[in-house]
């Protein structure tokens, strides 16, 4: 069943349990459960700073920063700090899970204007319209 439904909706993925499972990444620093630093292979500012932004607006984080090395390597690190409500982990599995979904209703959206477009029909450019 789940494969007619991806075939239906092209472009959709299944959803993982858990979308950090999905990542090539890796533990840098430990410090307790709230307080950890990731690296993320093959990813760059795209990736670092949208989840950032989804991580930071979380209740209970405290911290969330993320730091490219060195403009050679294809990686980055990416630092988490809650105040103890919630766990690091959770915190980035909510961020990666809430990130990919905005990323999905953006590309409806953008799928439903190109459909309108090609239709002839009139595409409104903002919600009021």
């Amino acid at each position: 069943m789940a494969d007619a439904d991806a075939q239906a909706r092209p472009g959709r993925r299944r959803k993982p349990e858990s979308a950090v499972q999905e990542l090539p990444l890796k533990y840098i620093d430990v410090t307790s459960a709230n307080s950890k630093s990731y690296c993320f292979e093959k990813e760059g500012h795209t990736l670092g700073n949208s989840l950032r932004h989804m991580i930071v607006r979380q209740q209970h984080v405290d911290l969330c920063g993320y730091t490219i090395p060195h403009p050679m390597e294809d990686l980055y690190h990416m630092r988490i700090q809650t105040d103890g409500a919630l766990d690091a982990d959770t915190a980035l599995d909510r961020g990666l899970t809430n990130l990919a979904s905005l990323c999905d209703d953006l590309l409806k959206k953008v799928n439903d204007a190109h459909e309108a477009f090609d239709s002839g029909a009139a595409v409104p450019m903002n919600e009021s319209d």
